[in-house]
């Protein structure tokens, strides 16, 4: 995917969403952990590490240069401003923040997903995306997607600060083979 031909914010995210969870069905060594979603997710560090590699990857195909900690700038910086994972126009220094990533899987911790959503909103970048989990195992902020959305996402995006994809996962969901029976998502659309 290469973001100058896409000028349509949608479907840049579309994009990169279904780049996502197409890895995340496809990658061999997720089948065994994804059942970890009936885990508790912050101690299963096999997801957090599938699905930041696939985050990674998707990243890559939007034509962007993905820096992450752990996964440095050419230049050597990593991890830019606490982001877990930024994509930048090219590889030079000075080059601008395309993407901003927060994977949070912490959700049963009281006002994590909001503090996540004010640090993307808070980032000038032209694309953000939230990664969170909802279910019986998250905290009550995130009983169900609709939760996180109204108790985290949308008091943090009141100002119109730019978009942001928000995909959720529901917590203890049983493997499938069809990933919209257990991910959910919202485009978030505001004026940059």
């Amino acid at each position: 995917m290469n973001r100058k031909k896409i000028q349509d914010p949608t479907e840049w995210y579309r994009r990169f969403f279904l780049d996502f969870v197409a890895g995340l069905a496809d990658d061999e060594s997720s089948r065994p952990t994804w059942a970890a979603w009936g885990k508790h997710l912050s101690k299963d560090e096999d997801w957090t590490g599938i699905t930041r590699r696939w985050l990674i990857h998707a990243t890559r195909n939007a034509g962007l240069v993905p820096v992450a900690k752990g996964l440095p700038h050419p230049s050597g910086f990593q991890e830019f401003l606490g982001i877990d994972l930024v994509g930048f126009a090219d590889a030079d220094p000075g080059a601008p923040a395309v993407l901003a990533v927060e994977h949070e899987n912490q959700t049963h911790l009281a006002g994590r997903v909001l503090h996540r959503t004010w640090k993307l909103v808070s980032i000038k970048a032209e694309y953000r995306v939230l990664v969170t989990y909802f279910g019986k195992g998250a905290g009550r902020e995130a009983k169900t997607f609709q939760d996180v959305l109204f108790n985290s996402v949308f008091p943090a995006t009141t100002r119109d600060l730019g978009h942001l994809l928000v995909i959720a996962g529901e917590w203890g969901a049983q493997p499938e083979p069809n990933w919209d029976r257990v991910i959910s998502y919202k485009l978030v659309l505001g004026e940059p």
